[in-house]
């Protein structure tokens, strides 16, 4: 057999990249994933987010009600504790023994219980948000429910009819506007009904700062995880053809900016909602 040459290389790969079975563009259905059911867990539930903020999508409520929607988020600074020196300073004059163990005695055992006198500080634990339940009104039996995730526009989106009536619900992050964002629309106007409530596992309270706004505020605990209290107020809609809900979080720990972040917050979440989705 005569050996492959660089000529003939650079020849077959020019011809198999000019394939048309290899160069074809993928087609739509090939960058979604999509479900004829809602999540029935967390890992069920589709992901979205934009680095800083995340959020999973149920495409239902947690008791598999199509006409709910579930949308858990978490923000990437949210960890229980508080900044502090995890280094261990006596941790070197442990290191010389660790090494005559390994190296002289072949001591495993003994080298492994050395070592767990070099460590710091254990992390402490990633903490979930809040969630945004939503719970609309519908008049019949829900039919040909999907909720999908497209991998390219990177948006949640749950469809279903009721009788001749066509929901569509998206759910999106932002990253030039940093917030996650949750859009609901009906096919006919009048046919859009639903309540929008947050809550957390984590200490807080909640309030409404202005009409059609909710305000979650609280913080984490100061080690592992702190009792939660669920629950709080609504908003309502009806009768309407579309609803849109977004929501943000600042995390600041400098405190001459903390007085400030209530304002920073509605300001960001106002601007958001005038915005499309491709925004």
């Amino acid at each position: 057999m005569n050996p492959l040459t660089r000529r003939d290389f650079l020849a077959a790969s020019a011809a198999l990249a000019l394939s048309p079975r290899l160069s074809a563009q993928p087609q739509a259905d090939d960058l979604t994933l999509w479900y004829d059911k809602p999540a029935a867990q967390w890992v069920d539930a589709l992901p979205i987010g934009n680095g800083r903020l995340g959020a999973m999508v149920y495409g239902g409520g947690e008791d598999g009600s199509a006409a709910k929607e579930t949308i858990q988020f978490n923000e990437d600074t949210l960890w229980s504790g508080k900044p502090v020196d995890g280094n261990n300073k006596e941790a070197p004059q442990y290191l010389a023994s660790i090494r005559k163990a390994v190296l002289e005695e072949q001591d495993y055992q003994k080298a492994d219980h050395l070592c767990q006198k070099m460590q710091g500080l254990f992390a402490e634990a990633y903490q979930p948000l809040a969630n945004l339940r939503v719970e609309f009104s519908h008049a019949g039996a829900v039919k040909n429910y999907r909720r999908e995730l497209n991998l390219d526009t990177a948006c949640a989106r749950t469809t279903y009819s009721v009788g001749p009536v066509h929901f569509e619900r998206q759910a999106w992050v932002s990253a030039p506007q940093q917030v996650i964002a949750f859009r609901a629309t009906a096919s006919a106007p009048g046919q859009l009904a639903c309540s929008i409530s947050l809550d957390s596992l984590l200490q807080k309270s909640l309030s409404s700062p202005a009409a059609g706004r909710l305000l979650l505020s609280g913080k984490a605990a100061a080690h592992i995880a702190g009792a939660g209290h669920p629950g709080g107020e609504n908003l309502s809609f009806t009768r309407t053809k579309l609803a849109k809900a977004c929501t943000s979080r600042r995390c600041w720990r400098s405190a001459p900016r903390e007085a400030n972040w209530r304002q920073v917050l509605i300001t960001s979440v106002s601007r958001a909602l005038r915005l499309s989705l491709s925004s």
